[in-house]
């Protein structure tokens, strides 16, 4: 069992769901900005290909940027948060790769929390987590 409320978002909030999108943009970005420097000063070719190397691989590197920024700003722009108290139905890890997300699952709610979030909690424990309207990010966790 498990109650779920809304509840409005603080500055801090707001502050740490923007932290949480800067990361990815910021990486992204600079590795855009690595790439561009490598193909201006190591590859030696035409500029006119350089150049259409360069404007390729950034506009690649911009529609995931977008789609970040998008899905981050819809949680800002809702201006509120949920908060979950109670018993959780599952645990989940999904693994791409070389990363892996864990989620807490409550009914049909799938929550993103840290991995020692995760390992923190056994089935049957009572949690209280907020998190995001539409990115279901934790802003909190307290195991009770």
């Amino acid at each position: 069992m498990y109650k779920q409320s809304q509840l409005a978002l603080t500055d801090e909030d707001i502050a740490a769901i923007n932290k949480k999108r800067n990361l990815p943009l910021w990486a992204i970005g600079i590795s855009c900005i690595v790439f561009d420097l490598m193909f201006l000063f190591v590859i030696d070719d035409s500029m006119t290909k350089i150049f259409w190397a360069i404007c390729i691989f950034d506009l690649m590197m911009l529609i995931p940027m977008l789609i970040i920024y998008k899905r981050v700003q819809k949680d800002l722009d809702a201006g509120f948060k949920y908060l979950i108290q109670g018993q959780f139905d599952k645990k989940e890890i999904r693994s791409t790769g070389k990363s892996s997300t864990s989620y807490l699952i409550f009914g049909n709610e799938k929550i993103i929390v840290l991995p020692k979030e995760y390992k923190s909690v056994n089935l049957g424990d009572e949690v209280e987590v907020i998190f995001t309207a539409f990115t279901k990010l934790a802003l909190g966790f307290k195991k009770m």
